[in-house]
């Protein structure tokens, strides 16, 4: 299938599904779009809570790297976007809804319960296997620099475009990797070890929405519980779990 059938098809998908609330009588769906690290860790625990107080709304989910969520939101496609990068565009207003810091996660039983208990220093990645993540993300970049002054510099064999593609080469036995403290907890079945990078090197979680849009009682709760969650799921990481 061609990238033009497709869009079509998706473009007659939108107009089925808005034909439909037409005939119901039903009100515009909210339209969330996250990064696929947020989808999948943060998004569904914040649906389940805002179902309690909007239990027959509409919404629509979907995940997209940063910059086709600031496209989606420019596009009037989507009301509401979250990633973790800083986004600064006259279009667009951000709001921070949560802040945890760099986690450095690896296979098990790679580190002793002595150094599980505490922060993981920053030299001490030096000439360590490393998973680095290949687009110029605000989390490898704010490293970057850093970690090629270390003698000698972490071993880079391996390059990824995602987070949850770093943490399954981890869980493999390839290396370690510095991720966002999302991440570092969404192995519940790989069992990875993760460690706070010191120094601090703080993560942020934006809520991004049009400049024009007016957020109505859905989308104020919507983020109210974003927030919440986020804050909730940040703050599993300021302890030193053997796993996570």
């Amino acid at each position: 299938m061609s990238r033009e059938t497709e869009r079509l098809s998706r473009d007659l998908n939108k107009i089925r599904r808005l034909s439909s609330y037409l005939r119901h009588g039903e009100t515009r769906p909210i339209r969330l779009v996250s990064t696929p690290v947020l989808a999948q860790s943060l998004i569904s625990e914040v649906i389940c809570c805002w179902r309690e107080f909007f239990p027959k709304a509409l919404c629509e989910l979907s995940s997209h790297h940063t910059l086709e969520i600031i496209q989606s939101l420019l596009l009037r496609e989507s009301d509401i976007g979250l990633t973790f990068q800083p986004v600064v565009h006259s279009g667009l207003k951000t709001q921070v809804i949560g802040e945890g810091r760099i986690m450095v996660i690896a296979p098990p039983n790679w580190w002793t319960p002595e150094e599980m208990s505490s922060p993981i220093l920053l030299n001490e990645l030096a000439g360590m296997p490393l998973i680095a993540l290949e687009n110029d993300d605000v989390l490898g970049s704010a490293l970057r620099d850093q970690l090629s002054l270390l003698t000698p510099p972490p071993q880079i064999n391996t390059w990824v475009q995602t987070y949850q593609l770093a943490r399954s080469l981890v869980s493999a036995g390839q290396g370690l990797a510095l991720v966002d403290p999302i991440t570092a907890l969404d192995n519940q079945y790989e069992r990875l070890q993760a460690r706070p990078l010191e120094p601090v090197v703080p993560v942020q979680i934006y809520a991004l929405c049009r400049i024009d849009k007016a957020h109505g009682p859905r989308e104020h709760k919507l983020l109210e519980l974003a927030s919440k969650v986020a804050i909730s799921l940040l703050q599993m990481n300021t302890g030193n779990d053997d796993a996570v």
